[in-house]
């Protein structure tokens, strides 16, 4: 559980860092290869990062970069929210609720 928290508190920081510097004409930019290729660059996607040669990372690109952000932030926090949701029951504790 240690291990999980101080992953999501750096993940948090991280987030906060990428927000606060962003400046405020740029949520509204449309997100394109180049945008894609920068954030491979610097491992932003991971392994497994659906990344096309010569097309980038297609599910990010066409959105402005305030959209993705946001709905990128609500997306991974429910998926493992939903991961945490299946270990609990895979040993067998309820959801607390």
């Amino acid at each position: 559980m240690a291990g999980v928290r101080a992953y999501r508190s750096a993940v948090g920081r991280r987030t906060r860092e990428i927000v606060a510097a962003l400046r405020p004409g740029t949520w509204d930019e449309i997100l394109s290869l180049d945008d894609t290729r920068r954030a491979a660059d610097v491992g932003a996607f991971g392994p497994n990062d659906l990344w096309i040669s010569g097309m980038g990372h297609p599910p990010w690109q066409g959105h402005t970069r305030g959209d993705q952000l946001g709905s990128s932030a609500i997306r991974h926090n429910s998926g493992h929210i939903g991961e945490a949701v299946t270990v609990r029951s895979l040993g067998g504790y309820g959801l607390g609720i």
